[in-house]
């Protein structure tokens, strides 16, 4: 009987704590819902060469959407309309907001991390972003990155908007092949810092233009794009302080498991 007895006030003591437990935390989130906003933090997030996004112009845009609303309960306080803006603005990656009990709205922006810039012959450029979204150039900031040239061309960004390679009418450009040109030599260290071009013609295809000497490297197709990068990183490793690289105008990477050199 006296077990019996312990048995039952254990349990009505868990349930009256539980129970209390309950309201305080009903209480507590009706005074966060009631408090009033009180500020806004921004924190943006770039990479080395970042420079796209500044804190002045995103926080005005901030204030665009929330015009008015410091102050105002936090209960009608909604983040999905600010990360759609912000969400929409060509060099921004991705957006995050949330609110606080100390009634502060924290916004975190991720810029956008530019992979190539390419040029078309028509006269306008883009971005390729490493998930392969196309965006437009900046009148604020240019980012060092690997420059695609030549026979090359696209359609046009409509401004301020941001597509995919994969997306009409990029799909059916050589877009596709430049990001797969660009992942390739940003995995490869070596590669990634001797290329500082690549060219574009209809007679050879893609041909990398390195920094530190005169010989050219024809790549002709994307196929075995990584297998072709890696013969080339391999190639100027074992010859770049050698004097028989000046005997070189090109070396040629379109045969299967061979390196053809052209005096």
């Amino acid at each position: 009987m006296k077990k019996k007895l312990i048995s039952i006030i254990t349990w009505t003591v868990w349930v009256a704590t539980g129970a209390s437990l309950f309201v305080l935390m009903g209480f507590a989130r009706e005074s966060f819902l009631n408090a009033p906003l009180r500020e806004v933090r921004l924190h943006i997030e770039q990479h080395q060469e970042g420079g796209f996004l500044m804190k002045d112009s995103i926080k005005a845009e901030i204030n665009n959407v929330f015009s008015g609303s410091i102050g105002l309960p936090m209960r009608v306080i909604q983040t999905e309309p600010l990360t759609s803006h912000l969400s929409s603005i060509p060099w921004v990656e991705s957006v995050k907001a949330s609110t606080a009990i100390n009634g502060t709205l924290k916004v975190w922006v991720v810029e956008r991390v530019p992979l190539i810039r390419v040029f078309a012959v028509s006269g306008h450029n883009v971005y390729l972003d490493r998930h392969g979204y196309v965006f437009m150039p900046s009148d604020y900031h240019t980012t060092r990155v690997l420059i695609v040239n030549g026979d090359v061309d696209f359609e046009p960004l409509t401004f301020g908007r941001t597509s995919h390679v994969l997306n009409k009418p990029y799909k059916q450009s050589l877009l596709p092949e430049i990001l797969a040109i660009g992942k390739a030599l940003h995995a490869d260290p070596f590669a990634h810092a001797l290329i500082d071009q690549v060219y574009v013609t209809d007679s050879i295809g893609f041909e990398f233009i390195p920094k530190l000497t005169h010989v050219n490297i024809i790549v002709g197709d994307t196929n075995s794009i990584n297998d072709k990068v890696l013969k080339a990183s391999t190639f100027f490793k074992q010859k770049l302080t050698s004097p028989e690289l000046l005997e070189y105008k090109a070396i040629n990477l379109r045969f299967t498991n061979q390196v053809v050199c052209i005096k």
